[in-house]
Order: structure tokens, then C-alpha cells, then sequence
């Protein structure tokens, strides 16, 4: 009963980088080296020709490709049912969790979901996943974004999500996926956790987000922008952030009533003659 909390307590770092990895924790821009702990709700974009692995204590390892644009929504296993939560805007995304993760993991994309334990499995975006073993759910939303059933992909299985938004599953990967698959992902992910054990690496500032920073996130599915008006509203005493978004503020509605309070504000009856 002490395992679970114990595990959501402790430290998830970033264990290895080629190439540069910008972390965006609240509102600010932080460069990640080896060592940084990473917390709930992190988003990390890596550059091009970049490669990054992050280690969770239970062994489970995750793994981001060149430019690739995660968000780390919940790293806690606590909770019923023990769930952690990533969700891919684009890139590659390498998932290996080992017998002993205390929590199922679901890597949310825009156009699907995926769900397991206990397997490892390849995404690029949101339009091919490879299960290199054990298994998963995969559940793909309509264009309402709205889930649809659970499809269970084994070890070995390959799926395309076609223009329809239909799960075609092949026996193998395709050709264009395993060439434009970075290195580092056709090898088991190496544990290398243990070498930051009582080490304190902090991320170097590059300062405040800017609009351009998090406009995917700001405009993508609901769910993940969840929490973003609390955490992003400091940002609106830059003139350039708030036009920015005020131009695009249909694509995020929820910032309507931020930008432009006159408009909710109840109007006086007319006085009587």
C-alpha cells in the first residue's frame, strides 16, 4: 500500500540528450541536460536531429525523437485507477515499460489513444505505431473527437491510420516507417538512472514562453488545455502575447472571456420612464 505514493514522489529525470531539448515549465523556457528532474505537466520539444530519453524510477523509460513536442500530463502512478498520462502533438515517441511499472501509460495524439503496460511500442505522430512486444489498446477518435472502441495490437503488429480514419493493422512495419525511425529506438533503451542518484541538475533559463511557443497547445483537443488559462495568464502583461492571442482566440475560446471581460459583464436594465 506504501509502494505506490512512495513511486509517485520520486524523481523522473530526463537521463540522456543529443542535441537540444527546451523543457517549458509554467511559463517559463528551460534548456534540459542529463539530471533534470521533470515534473507533472512539462512540455518538451526536442530540435532537429535531436534525441532525448527520460527514466522513471520504475524502470519504465521513454524516449522522444527529433523535433518531437511532448506533454508530461500526469507522472504520478497514484490514483485509481494508477494512470500516466503523455500526450504527442508531433514527432516520435518510444514507449518501454517492464514488468515492474506500478502504472499503466496512455500516450494520447490527436487523431488516437494508446494504452498499456508491461510492452514497448513505437508512435510517429499520430498516423503509425509499431508494437515491438507485449500489447496495446489503441482507441481512435472521430472527427468530434469523441473515442472510439479499444482495438488490441500484439507483439509484432503495425498500424496506419488511413485518411478515414480507419486502423489498417500489417504484420510488419513499412519500409518508409523503420527508415525514417531514429537510431536509438531499434535497441532496448539502456537504464542510466542510477548515474544521477543524489544529484541535482537544474535546467538552464531561456526565458518566457512566447505565443509561437505554445500556440499548438493552446489550439489543440480540450482535454490538454486544461489548467492553460491559470498558467498561462501571467503572460498577458506581454503586448505581443496577448495581441497574439486575442487574433487567435476562436481557436482557444476559453480566453474570451480573459481578453475581453467587458463582454461578460451583465448590462444595466434600462431605467425605468
Amino acid at each position: 500500500m506504501h509502494l505506490i505514493p512512495a513511486f509517485a514522489q520520486a524523481d523522473v529525470r530526463v537521463t540522456f540528450v543529443d542535441g537540444q531539448m527546451k523543457l517549458l515549465r509554467g511559463t517559463q523556457v528551460l534548456l534540459a541536460a542529463p539530471g533534470v528532474v521533470v515534473l507533472d505537466s512539462d512540455i518538451l520539444e526536442t530540435a532537429p536531429k535531436a534525441y532525448a530519453l527520460i527514466e522513471f524510477p520504475d524502470g519504465v523509460r521513454l524516449a522522444l525523437g527529433d523535433e518531437t513536442r511532448l506533454m508530461l500530463r500526469t507522472l504520478a502512478s497514484g490514483g485509481k485507477p494508477a494512470m500516466r498520462e503523455f500526450a504527442v502533438l508531433q514527432g516520435w515517441v518510444k514507449i518501454q515499460s517492464p514488468a515492474a511499472s506500478v502504472a499503466d501509460f496512455q500516450l494520447q495524439g490527436l487523431r488516437w489513444s494508446i494504452q498499456g503496460r508491461e510492452t514497448s511500442v513505437i508512435v510517429r505522430d499520430d498516423a503509425m505505431l509499431f508494437v515491438e512486444h507485449g500489447a496495446v489498446a489503441v482507441s481512435v477518435s472521430d472527427l468530434k473527437g469523441r473515442a472510439g472502441t479499444p482495438q488490441r495490437l500484439n507483439s509484432g503488429r503495425f498500424g496506419v491510420l488511413d485518411e478515414n480514419r480507419a486502423l489498417v493493422l500489417q504484420e510488419r512495419p513499412a519500409e518508409v516507417f523503420v527508415t525514417a525511425m531514429p537510431r536509438p529506438f531499434r535497441d532496448p533503451l539502456p537504464r542510466l538512472l542510477e548515474r544521477f542518484k543524489g544529484r541535482e541538475v537544474e535546467p538552464r533559463p531561456a526565458g518566457e514562453v512566447a505565443y509561437g511557443d505554445v500556440a499548438h497547445w493552446l489550439q489543440g483537443p480540450q482535454p490538454w488545455r486544461s489548467g492553460f488559462v491559470a498558467r498561462f495568464r501571467p503572460r498577458l502583461g506581454d503586448k505581443a502575447f496577448r495581441q497574439q492571442l486575442a487574433d487567435n482566440v476562436a481557436r482557444h475560446p476559453e480566453w474570451d472571456r480573459i481578453l475581453f471581460p467587458e463582454k461578460y459583464r451583465p448590462r444595466n436594465p434600462p431605467a425605468r420612464p
